[in-house]
């Protein structure tokens, strides 16, 4: 993300029956072996079209929806890799296509949830930004001091 601007990709799901659920960040599952934010690296390459570095934590929610299942849900803050690198513009099963937008630009578009505006205020705004060190796979050495 650049400052003052969030990648949003107008999201379709499923694939088979591509039409706009409205635009959203780039997410989804985290596949076996990957770590969070190799997740986030994915996503956001099939659903916008670009390669970012993933360079901090917004924030890490969990819900229980079961008495042994639950889900996640990671924020990252990332940078693309080549500035100016073009966005997805052609639909595929993914996305229908990605654009940077500021949280101005967000405003009277068909969005997923307002959340999304929320984030991008947030970020613009200044919001803490944390480590990745935060988000350590299981087993991983105790952070020194």
């Amino acid at each position: 993300m650049g400052v003052g601007r969030i990648i949003l990709e107008l999201n379709c799901t499923p694939p088979s029956h591509p039409t706009d659920r409205g635009w959203w960040l780039p997410a989804g599952n985290v596949d076996p072996g990957e770590t969070f934010a190799q997740a986030a690296y994915r996503e956001t390459l099939e659903e916008a079209g670009i390669g970012i570095k993933v360079e901090g934590l917004l924030r890490v929610e969990h819900r229980r929806t079961e008495a042994t299942s639950g889900r996640m849900r990671v924020f990252f803050y990332g940078s693309p890799i080549h500035e100016d690198a073009p966005l997805k513009s052609t639909p595929d099963g993914e996305s229908l296509r990605a654009k940077w937008m500021t949280p101005k630009d967000m405003k009277g578009l068909k969005l997923r949830s307002r959340e999304v505006i929320e984030w991008a205020e947030y970020v613009e705004g200044g919001g803490v930004i944390y480590s990745l060190s935060l988000l350590a796979e299981e087993g991983e050495p105790v952070l020194s001091r």
